[in-house]
């Protein structure tokens, strides 16, 4: 599983990375439910409605892929 993470702009002065963020899901939810991977991102492609738009998302993960899943 892999997540696409935006870090709050109001905080000031807090770093984390990806592992520490991780790590945190788990004790949260659970090691099987936490993400493999994290990458952060300045935006999410958003609908009109305000939505995340998925598979904008997912879009640069399967380029170049005949299927996708």
């Amino acid at each position: 599983m892999h997540a696409e993470v935006i870090l709050r702009q109001d905080v000031q002065n807090v770093t984390i990375g990806a592992g520490e963020l991780i790590d945190h899901v788990k004790t949260r939810l659970g090691t099987y439910k936490a993400p493999k991977t994290i990458k952060f991102v300045e935006e999410l492609p958003l609908s009109p409605v305000g939505k995340v738009l998925r598979r904008k998302v997912k879009e640069p993960y399967w380029a170049g892929r005949d299927r996708r899943v």
